[in-house]
């Protein structure tokens, strides 16, 4: 095994005993071959290839955390954790242009759409705001700056006083989980966007609504 090798195991090893500074350094060590990995997959001006590279990095500390052992080839781990992410982004990006080019697609719900991309702009939009009050105020900051702000990662960073960029992206992502829990929620249980209750029908309607059942 060659010193690099073993020096990064054992940075994998701290980390799950808990030791940020050793995911630190695991990450400076990833983070060129996962980069590689996503450079081969994506344009080389694609927008996205720093937060695939990040994101990555974020999955492969979650790992850890989880699991609680360390791969037994951690660059190729992480590599296809790097390309899983990059085949998942062309299917959504092939499926949204696919949707984009249905000359019907305002007029006929396909199959495949989620239900929320199945109600209005206006409901989409009070359901954003339901779940961001419905998250605690940390959450609810974080992703206002991140994407009504559009505020740096690097701004945030500093501004919550973390040591990694990766730190943010994994604060991220956990709020995401948590205001998407709420959306699934909120989208199947059939009620009215605004929670409004159901009209109260007048006595003699009940009976006629009664009589057609």
């Amino acid at each position: 095994m060659s010193i690099k090798r073993q020096s990064l195991i054992q940075d994998l090893e701290r980390y799950i005993a808990g030791d940020d500074a050793a995911g630190n350094r695991m990450c400076a060590s990833l983070e060129p071959a996962i980069r590689a990995a996503v450079q081969r997959l994506l344009p080389p001006t694609d927008p996205e290839i720093d937060d695939m590279v990040q994101d990555t990095l974020v999955a492969m500390l979650g790992y850890l955390q989880r699991a609680k052992q360390v791969p037994d080839n951690p660059e190729a781990f992480a590599v296809t954790i790097a390309r899983n992410r990059c085949i998942n982004l062309h299917l959504w990006r092939r499926r949204r242009v696919a949707q984009d080019i249905d000359a019907m697609a305002d007029k006929i719900p396909q199959a495949a759409l989620s239900p929320l991309e199945l109600i209005s702009n206006q409901q989409r939009q009070e359901l954003v705001t339901e779940a961001l009050e419905h998250l605690d105020e940390a959450c609810r900051k974080l992703l206002i700056a991140i994407y009504r702000k559009q505020s740096s990662i690097e701004e945030i960073r500093r501004w919550l006083g973390l040591k990694s960029v990766q730190a943010v992206y994994y604060r991220r992502n956990a709020c995401i989980e948590k205001a998407q829990k709420f959306l699934n929620r909120r989208l199947f249980d059939c009620r009215p966007v605004a929670d409004t209750p159901p009209p109260i029908l007048p006595p003699k309607m009940v009976g006629k609504e009664r009589e057609h059942e």
